[in-house]
């Protein structure tokens, strides 16, 4: 077992957690979360009103999807895509002078600001870990696959 395996089940316990967080806010208030995705001004009405009712669950699957470490490499690859394009976002946010809440977490959302960035680029980081393959011996896919290798008694 290599250095960065070790950390591989922490890393999708923070990482799922943040987004099962994040979902489930969102879930709750579609409204807000529409409010916060209008006002960064990339997306018009329907479209974000669209993404407010769709995103929050696959958010939410892809939390419970890296807790749980099952499919664990694409439910990393979808966080990393996600996280990718937050972090483009709140980019061009700043970049723009926009005074905007995140959005992330609903009433508890801070600032899109340069530290949200920096949080961002760290979760992208342990997702892109995941996401490369490093064993993880918790992950619900590694239990199922020494199961399959077991001969049958």
């Amino acid at each position: 077992m290599n250095f960065i395996s070790r950390f591989i089940p922490l890393f999708r316990i923070v990482v799922g957690g943040v987004f099962l967080w994040a979902g489930v806010i969102k879930v709750l208030d579609p409204m807000a979360f529409a409010r916060s995705i209008e006002a960064y001004r990339v997306f018009p009405r329907p479209a974000a009103f669209f993404l407010a009712l769709a995103l929050p669950y696959v958010e939410t699957a892809c939390g419970v999807l890296l807790i749980l470490g099952l499919f664990r490499r694409p439910a990393a690859l979808s966080a990393s895509l996600f996280l990718t394009g937050f972090i483009v976002l709140v980019a061009a946010t700043i970049i723009s002078g926009l005074d905007v809440s995140c959005g992330c977490f609903g009433s508890f959302s801070g600032k899109a600001d340069a530290l949200l960035l920096i949080q961002d680029f760290v979760l992208l980081g342990m997702s892109v870990m995941i996401l490369l393959g490093f064993r993880d011996r918790l992950s619900l896919d590694e239990v199922l696959a020494r199961r399959r290798q077991r001969p049958p008694a």
